[in-house]
């Protein structure tokens, strides 16, 4: 096989193994983050199914004296909201495994807060330079504090009872690129139609509310005495940033690589086979046919050694069966020289 064939050859095969590689890496990348979100996870969840039928008392649209749109009369622009939150945020308790009752009259005015707003209004007053471990160092800090988050959303469970007004709740695990395998949760109002919930999902989503507290939980696959984990806590809405797939099991790239594979090498079989056979054909092409009868044989067998022996030939190999009249092994003298010799 020719040499630049061969290094071609050699190329592709390259090709396809760096190929089938980057596949393998892309498959494996989002199976093991969302397997690492989902045994990091709780096995159950640390909010309540049913919040109390009592919904916080709320000023209506109409009594706002700082001229405040009626949309956003009740939220945290309200100066009224202001206060009451502050001094319902004293009874907040950080690392709890689950919301206690004296955290719930701050846990349902953020509710209702994100409720009477879109993730468009929320965002563009939202901060977006507050980072995981500002969260977990100065929580009193940051609480009731308007926040955007890019999240990788992993699990999505959905609250069995809706609230005393009819808001129907779901619980968001994710984490973030800044955050890595450390995970945020989220209690979320009213999800987009069509966004996949389970305990397996994988799609990014663009998430607008506010931080509550510090939530305890306990990881999915904790032993007996492990210390609990912790996530900060928001509430808000979600918003899904593009057409989330439904739960399911990745995309097997091995699959996809192997047949690529099959391809190439069908190709590298079938450029083999095509050398090789125009380089039989040119052997057969350069060869004399043979006689088939046994006469006719050896009268081709003559033929070829006559054309394969040349004069040049006799006479070179009849002048090796003979010495060279010229040749003299000793010096060679006349007749006169050696009488000479012979009377000294």
């Amino acid at each position: 096989m020719p040499w630049p064939r061969l290094a071609s050859l050699v190329i592709m095969l390259v090709l396809l193994v760096s190929v089938m590689h980057r596949f393998s890496q892309m498959g494996q990348s989002d199976d093991e983050q969302t397997a690492s979100t989902s045994a990091a996870a709780p096995a159950t969840s640390p909010f309540p199914a049913s919040p109390p039928a009592e919904p916080v008392a709320e000023p209506p649209p109409s009594a706002d004296p700082d001229g405040l749109p009626p949309a956003l009369v009740g939220t945290d622009l309200d100066p009224e909201q202001q206060d009451a939150i502050r001094e319902e945020f004293q009874a907040v308790d950080d690392r709890s495994l689950f919301n206690l009752p004296r955290e719930m009259p701050a846990y349902l005015r953020l509710v209702g807060w994100a409720k009477k707003q879109s993730v468009e209004q929320m965002s563009r007053r939202a901060r977006r330079d507050i980072l995981f471990g500002q969260f977990i160092q100065q929580p009193d800090k940051y609480r009731g504090q308007l926040v955007d988050l890019n999240l990788n959303v992993a699990r999505i469970l959905k609250y069995d009872d809706r609230t005393a007004d009819g808001d129907q709740l779901y619980e968001v695990w994710a984490w973030v690129n800044e955050s890595k395998g450390w995970l945020y949760v989220a209690v979320v109002v009213d999800l987009p139609a069509g966004t996949p919930i389970g305990n397996e999902v994988s799609f990014k989503a663009r998430f607008s509310g506010y931080f509550y507290k510090l939530q305890g939980y306990q990881a999915a696959k904790a032993r007996p005495g492990d210390p609990p984990l912790i996530a900060p806590a928001f509430i808000g809405r979600l918003l899904p940033l593009k057409s989330a797939p439904a739960p399911g099991p990745a995309a097997d790239w091995f699959w996809v690589g192997a047949a690529l594979a099959a391809v190439v090498l069908a190709m590298l079989a079938w450029q083999a086979g095509t050398l090789l056979f125009r380089a039989r054909r040119r052997v057969s092409e350069a060869l004399p046919p043979m006689p088939e009868s046994g006469d006719k044989f050896e009268h081709w067998l003559d033929q070829q050694a006559q054309t394969d022996s040349s004069p040049e030939d006799d006479e070179v190999g009849a002048s090796r069966d003979r010495p060279d009249r010229d040749l003299h092994l000793f010096p060679r003298r006349d007749d006169d020289s050696l009488d000479e010799t012979n009377h000294k």
